[in-house]
């Protein structure tokens, strides 16, 4: 699913118009999704909320196609016997086909107030008394600027206790997520065919509430020639890659992953990652870990491979790493590593010697900090996967600073670099050095727990090591992470949920995906 700005959605409504679907039919469709959502939402509000009553509507409509839309949907919700009421904020629409769809409204009895011609009417009370608040304001071409009408009004409905529907965007709101003053706060956002930057962006993420995607018929080659997308990452593109498994096969066919993890304290970032590494398919896991968590994490992943080092004997620990780096099909560095002189030369010698994927991670990210152009000397294909603190530090400023502009940011330090970069965070962003983007929207707020992370790096590095190319690898393991998460948050809480819990929810993922 495309994320697209309002230029890019003009011009492939353009391109739709020119190639046989006119943008009064786009019109015509939009209305009808909305329409469709909100009497889906009357169907299974009807028994708990609205007790057999008629629900009471109140569709309030701008000037401009948004308010088309507008019109449309209310005309088939009185059609369908539903009290429908018309606020026209700004009178008679002042674009062709919206004009058309406020002539059709006009052909049908429902009652349309022009504020125009009566602005001493009692918005307020109608607001009020409405169940279902429909916002056909502005859409994607509102411009801040003092609106003494839209601030009553935008008041009114956010005082409210109907369920507020926007259509294809919060009036107030931005495409690319900004706030402006008396910003309606929807429920439930409509919007049609492309998704906006303002339903990933955290603050303004809560103003759009549910957001649904209804197809409206734009051809597929609308986005062809647009050079770089920015995609949300769906679950249809994740299932093909957990393929059946079935037949002669053995260990060796799903791959080698090496985990240099944990330290003297830190045995639970070890764990976690290994076993979210081997819950995810891989055929061998092997953690290179210190001596003095040897014991404790043997016995709690008795599956995986040991790989014990002296971290005294600095020299001695980057050999042996060397060595079985070339036996791994994929590595990960860093989860619970520490940044000791130990830890750091651990991390330069994986970035000079593997030639297969490596993730790096947590303090894999801290121990190339102030070292940051030796990932341009890698041979590896790289994957690091920071939180905003974390990249703040690789590139010097703070994580409010990374979250002011978390595509952005994460794009520009992907292609300098050569790698992808996936960034933490309630909308992770998958940054691809080609400058294509992945958004991740499974997950939930009980998942910011120690050790998530910890799950998320062994995902990644057991895709990877079973051959999934490394930006296919970060999306997926980005889904499945949070998708897991989900299933742990409804089965244990969000609050009593452990990344643990997460990491044991991959079972019963995978068995979904295999059954289908």
């Amino acid at each position: 699913m495309l994320i697209l700005s309002p230029d890019e959605i003009r011009l492939a409504e353009l391109f739709a118009a020119k190639n046989g679907v006119s943008l009064m039919t786009l019109m015509r469709r939009t209305g009808k999704a909305c329409f469709d959502e909100i009497t889906g939402y009357i169907s299974e509000e009807e028994s708990a909320r609205f007790a057999g009553k008629t629900p009471k509507i109140a569709v309030l409509c701008g000037m401009g196609n948004n308010g088309g839309d507008g019109f449309i949907c209310a005309a088939l919700l009185k059609k369908a016997g539903l009290d429908t009421t018309v606020l026209a904020l700004y009178g008679p629409p002042r674009t062709e086909n919206a004009s058309k769809a406020f002539d059709e409204l006009k052909n049908t009895d429902t009652e349309i107030v022009d504020l125009n011609i009566n602005p001493r009417f009692d918005t307020e009370k109608l607001i009020s008394s409405c169940d279902i608040i429909v916002d056909a304001i502005f859409g994607i071409g509102f411009k801040d600027r003092e609106d003494p009408v839209f601030e009553r009004i935008a008041k009114a409905v956010n005082k409210s206790s109907g369920a507020v529907f926007a259509v294809d965007i919060p009036s107030g709101v931005s495409c690319d997520g900004i706030i402006h003053k008396n910003a309606v706060k929807a429920d439930m956002t409509v919007t049609f065919q492309f998704m906006k930057k303002a339903f990933i962006s955290n603050d303004s993420a809560d103003f759009c509430g549910k957001v649904v995607c209804a197809d409206i018929g734009i051809p597929k080659d609308a986005t062809a020639h647009f050079e770089k997308l920015c995609i949300i990452t769906e679950e249809n593109e994740i299932k093909p890659l957990i393929t059946k498994r079935d037949g002669d096969v053995n260990k060796g066919d799903f791959g080698r992953a090496l985990l240099v993890c944990g330290s003297y304290g830190m045995a639970g970032a070890a764990i976690l990652a290994a076993r979210a590494a081997m819950l995810c398919g891989v055929g061998i896991a092997e953690l290179f870990i210190p001596k003095s968590i040897y014991e404790i994490c043997a016995g709690a992943v008795t599956e995986c491979v040991f790989t014990p080092y002296d971290p005294e004997d600095i020299s001695g620990a980057v050999q042996l790493l060397k060595k079985r780096i070339k036996k791994a099909s994929a590595v990960a560095v860093g989860c619970g590593l520490s940044v000791s002189n130990t830890a750091k030369a651990l991390t330069f010698a994986a970035l000079e010697s593997a030639k297969c994927p490596l993730v790096i991670d947590a303090d894999g990210i801290n121990c190339i900090s102030e070292h940051i152009d030796i990932l341009k000397t890698a041979d590896a294909d790289i994957l690091l996967t920071p939180h905003p603190g974390e990249m703040g530090r690789l590139i010097k400023k703070s994580a409010d600073y990374v979250n002011s502009d978390r595509i952005g940011i994460s794009t520009a330090f992907a292609e300098k670099y050569g790698l992808t970069l996936l960034l933490k965070g309630r909308f992770t962003v998958i940054a691809n050095p080609d400058g294509t983007v992945h958004i991740n929207t499974t997950g939930n707020a009980g998942m910011a727990k120690a050790g998530s992370g910890d799950v998320l790096t062994g995902i990644a590095l057991s895709l990877a090591a079973q051959g999934i190319p490394l930006c296919s690898a970060a999306s997926a393991a980005a889904f499945i992470h949070g998708k897991a998460g989900d299933i742990a948050a409804k089965e244990h809480s969000r609050r009593a949920m452990t990344a643990s819990d997460t990491a044991s929810s991959l079972k019963k993922l995978f068995s979904e995906y295999e059954k289908d």
